[in-house]
Order: C-alpha cells, then sequence, then structure tokens
C-alpha cells in the first residue's frame, strides 16, 4: 500500500459518518483544507509509532547474505579472521542473529562462534578448523535483523510503498486505526483508546518468527548439519 493510501483509510475512520470519498490523486486539495490538513500533516508521526509497536511485538524484518574476509593490505593473501566493518558488505544490518560456515575442503559449520560489536565482526574460532589458505574459499553467510524503516518527512504519499519496508499487508490495513486513535486522543478520549486498542489486540494475534538467535556454543564442531 501506499503511504497515501493509508493516510485516506485513517481519514475515512475518521469521518464515518459522511459519505466523502477519498482519491490518493487529490492528496493536494486534502492537504489545501482545513478539515483535513492538520490530520495529515500529524500522521506521519503517528504512523512511526504504529510501525514501532509492530517492530518491538513482531520484530525486525530478517534476511541472509554472504559475506567476505578481510584480506591483509599489499600483495599479501593473508585473510583475517574478522571484519572490520560488516555494515560496508550488508548495508541494512542492524544486529547479527547467527552464521554459518562452508568450505569445499569440510562439511558445513552451522552457529559458529563469533563476536559482534560496534561494526566488527569476529568468527573467534575460525582458524581452528580452516587454514588461512582454505579460508580464501569459504562461503559465510550472515543471517541477520534489518534496520527499522520508518516513514520521514520526505516520502510521497502517492509513491512511498510500505511494501518496502517488508509489513505484511494485514498489518498495513490495521495501521489506520492507530492513526485515528492518536488523532481523536484530546477531543474524544473513549473513542481514540477503542481505535487504538484494536490496532494493539490484532498485533497480539500475529505470530512471531521463530528465534534463531545464536546461543553461545561450547563444543562446535564441522558436521553436516
Amino acid at each position: 500500500m501506499k503511504l497515501g493510501e493509508i493516510k485516506l483509510m485513517a481519514l475515512k475512520l475518521m469521518f464515518v459518518d459522511t459519505d466523502i470519498t477519498y482519491d490518493i490523486s487529490d492528496m493536494e486539495e486534502y492537504y489545501n483544507n482545513n478539515n483535513t490538513r492538520d490530520k495529515l500533516i500529524r500522521m506521519n508521526d503517528s504512523i512511526n509509532r504504529a510501525l514501532n509497536l509492530y517492530y518491538q511485538r513482531v520484530g525486525l524484518p530478517r534476511a541472509k547474505k554472504e559475506v567476505t574476509l578481510d584480506q591483509e593490505g599489499g600483495t599479501s593473501t593473508y585473510y583475517f579472521n574478522s571484519i572490520a566493518d560488516l555494515s560496508a558488505q550488508i548495508t541494512d544490518l542492524q544486529n547479527v542473529l547467527k552464521v554459518r560456515i562452508s568450505s569445499p575442503y569440510k562439511s558445513t559449520l552451522y552457529n559458529a562462534n563469533f563476536e559482534f560489536e560496534g561494526n566488527e565482526i569476529t568468527f573467534t574460532d575460525l582458524y581452528r578448523y580452516v587454514t588461512n589458505t582454505e579460508a580464501e574459499n569459504l562461503t559465510i553467510e550472515i543471517f541477520y535483523e534489518k534496520k527499522p524503516l520508518y516513514v520521514t518527512s520526505n516520502d510521497e504519499d502517492a509513491t512511498f510503498d510500505f511494501d518496502d519496508l517488508n509489513i505484511p499487508t494485514d498489518i498495513q490495513l490495521e495501521i489506520p486505526k492507530y492513526v485515528k486513535g492518536e488523532a481523536y486522543e484530546e477531543d474524544e478520549p473513549q473513542m481514540a483508546m477503542y481505535a487504538k486498542s484494536e490496532f494493539l489486540n490484532y498485533l497480539q494475534l500475529v505470530k512471531k518468527p521463530k528465534v534463531i538467535k545464536q546461543q553461545k556454543i561450547r563444543n562446535i564442531k564441522w558436521s553436516e548439519k
């Protein structure tokens, strides 16, 4: 859904007793209308608070990406057991969940030990299992959480797409209820509480993804699975 579509759904909920219809192609008209202008301007902040509640409840979007070890400069073929700036290879990185390392010389190492601090990741036990020569041919997969994304003042109502935030469509359809709730907090507190509760109650029904946060591995070993 487009940002403007969510805003117009919220307006429709606010003026549910009227027969007014809204069209995203007429957004400029609504911003110039005294009855809707202030409501539309405040909606970005309300939408972002709804997104934040979603992230808190369900967690951040997840992804997987292959990365390469840092290498000593010059003509050296020496590979470090670390990556000093992981965000340079994974630009949307928020947090590392787990690491999987594969080698053509050995079976796959699942849940490889690592230390992640700042932007640096170190594979603490790597050279217990492979030589530096073998490190050149490793496949290192990082399972991670993406940075949370929000609406900004530069985002256009007609083009900004919530699908790009990896927000499920059913959640997108519920966000206008929370927006209405915040808009009515001062004038209609009971109605506001009910609208926000609808959104929050729906979040409680959303199934959380499986926890894949890697725990400390005491006796790691190369294995088939």
